[in-house]
């Protein structure tokens, strides 16, 4: 499954705001729309700035 993972640059933003946006964005495909967006506080990196997917799947619920 797709995620998102979110890290809103402004307040309010819904996910079926970016739902609509992704069906609506035809170099997209469907197979590639995320069916879950996860909204963060950070994005986990490493001090190179490779993002960390372990640790961003343990931030799961966390706004």
């Amino acid at each position: 499954m797709v995620v998102a993972y979110i890290v809103p640059a402004k307040a309010g933003l819904t996910a079926q705001e970016l739902d609509s946006f992704c069906k609506t964005e035809p170099d997209l495909a469907l197979l590639a729309r995320p069916r879950k967006y996860q909204f963060v506080r950070r994005i986990p990196k490493t001090p190179v700035g490779k993002v960390l997917r372990r640790e961003l799947q343990n931030l799961e619920g966390i706004v």
